[in-house]
């Protein structure tokens, strides 16, 4: 997932303006690989590399999160 992000965000010429940070596990860790993004702290779940395309134009350029990736608040909070 991680090697497949990177090479999408440098596709649309974001990865001097993104930092990508490998971590351990955010919480809800078998529910498949997670994506936290920063500013807001969205958190997201089930991510599947079919999902970064969206992910990156909606959220990380466009602003508006993927809401339906988004992981419920009691599995975040």
């Amino acid at each position: 997932m991680m090697q497949a992000l990177s090479e999408k965000l440098i596709q649309k010429g974001l990865f001097n303006k993104v930092s990508l940070v490998p971590t351990g596990c955010l919480g809800p860790c078998r529910a498949g690989s997670n994506l936290l993004v920063y500013p807001g702290g969205t958190l997201y779940m089930q991510v599947g590399v079919e999902d970064l395309d969206q992910i990156i134009d909606q959220h990380l350029i466009g602003g508006e999160p993927v809401v339906e990736k988004m992981a419920p608040d009691e599995v975040w909070m």
